[in-house]
């Protein structure tokens, strides 16, 4: 059990270094915002790659029907140790993971960016959203996921795989974090904190309401973190040019 794990472990962090290695070797050879980004923030890349390496094994995982025991055992343990008389805090929780949540706040921060003239993270949010959207119904459709039927839920409709309550709230979280960086930088000590509070607290919140399995919200956290600095990298490449 122990040399199994050492062996996830060291074959996680080879193919990891290995990515760093390759994205570094790109980035000089082609120049601009990736280059200086790597230069000035490696420890970041690093962190950013690993959340990418993490998704696909989890989605490689779960196509392969590997996860299952797993996450049956992690549900249950929630289950079993969260008191019900939180589930209603619970609800409000993931409310504010719902479309009918974040799409006025994308709406209403879009505005006042675009009322202070802030163009560019104007639009870096906008596109943000849209894309996280297109990832969560795109993978729930290739992927095809049932939901947990573990206990009595709601009834939650559409596919299970990735959780789109938590990667739309790890985008929007994460976006609006890089936004505040860029106009209000001393800000961000205080927001990003919040920002991963709220994250993890959604995703808990999917488990708790039974709606996930576990490997839905680790997927769906790191691909909702990932998505806007890739939009980021897209859109000052394509504002230089």
């Amino acid at each position: 059990m122990i040399l199994e794990a050492l062996k996830e472990v060291t074959e996680f962090a080879l193919i990891v270094g290995l990515l760093y290695l390759a994205l570094g070797a790109f980035a000089r050879r082609r120049g601009g915002e990736l280059s200086s980004a790597i230069e000035r923030h490696p420890l970041f890349i690093l962190f950013l790659l690993a959340l990418a390496v993490t998704a696909i094994k989890v989605g490689r995982n779960v196509m392969a029907g590997e996860s299952g025991s797993v996450d049956e055992a992690i549900l249950r343990y929630v289950h079993e140790h969260v008191p019900r008389y939180l589930e209603g805090c619970f609800r409000a929780i993931t409310f504010t993971g719902s479309s009918r949540f974040l799409f006025p706040l994308v709406i209403v921060a879009d505005a006042a960016l675009l009322a202070t003239r802030k163009r560019f993270e104007a639009l870096l949010l906008g596109v943000s959203a849209a894309a996280s959207t297109l990832v969560i119904y795109s993978i729930k459709a290739a992927v095809g996921r049932a939901r947990p039927s573990l206990w009595q839920t709601d009834g939650y409709w559409g596919w299970s795989f990735p959780s789109g309550h938590t990667l739309q709230t790890a985008t929007a979280a994460s976006v609006l974090v890089i936004c505040f960086a860029r106009i209000r930088p001393k800000t961000v000590r205080l927001i990003a904190p919040l920002a991963v509070v709220w994250v993890l607290l959604v995703a808990l919140s999917r488990l708790v309401l039974g709606a996930h399995w576990p490997s839905d919200v680790l997927a769906a956290t790191c691909l909702g973190v990932i998505i806007p600095f890739i939009v980021l990298l897209i859109l000052q490449r394509w504002r230089s040019r």
